[in-house]
């Protein structure tokens, strides 16, 4: 999907993300680094912890995976997330086309949280998008059911790991 601005946007490829859709400047695999030792040990696959909190996630690290996202799915398991992991850290932006319920957004980059997106709508308007980006580039973005952010007491500067069990 192109946004109607009336010029053309070189070299930038428009792909769904989560229930949102990503814009990102190259297209390829990303490899998924460990952070370190996660606080979740009785949980398994990836996690996701912030501060004390463990969130069981879906990783999205691939641009198939990138696209796809959660969208056209009713709902996203209760206290679990999806994880988009990029190679090189960016300003990407997300929107909600094709998404069936709301979301918070943690932007994480350097092993923090710099930035959150709280309760961002389903659904879009192409003639007005809107559309939810960090304020600096990072790495990590995680998508979780709207709510989740102060239901967890998640905020800025708290401390990330992510882990694979």
């Amino acid at each position: 999907y192109m946004q109607k601005t009336g010029k053309m946007l070189s070299g930038v490829i428009l792909v769904a993300g989560i229930a949102a859709i990503l814009l990102f400047t190259q297209e390829s695999a990303v490899s998924v680094p460990a952070d370190g030792e996660g606080a979740a040990a009785a949980l398994t696959g990836p996690v996701i912890a912030i501060g004390d909190v463990a969130i069981p996630v879906e990783l999205a690290t691939t641009t198939v995976a990138v696209t796809k996202g959660l969208g056209g799915r009713d709902a996203l398991t209760e206290d679990s997330g999806m994880l988009f992991i990029f190679e090189k850290p960016d300003r990407y932006r997300f929107w909600m086309m094709g998404m069936k319920f709301p979301l918070d957004l943690i932007w994480i980059a350097e092993g923090q949280v710099i930035s959150i997106d709280e309760n961002a709508p389903p659904g879009f308007d192409i003639e007005h998008p809107v559309f939810y980006k960090p304020p600096v580039p990072v790495t990590r973005v995680l998508e979780v059911n709207a709510g989740f952010v102060k239901k967890k007491g998640i905020a800025v500067g708290d401390k990330t790991v992510f882990s694979v069990y």
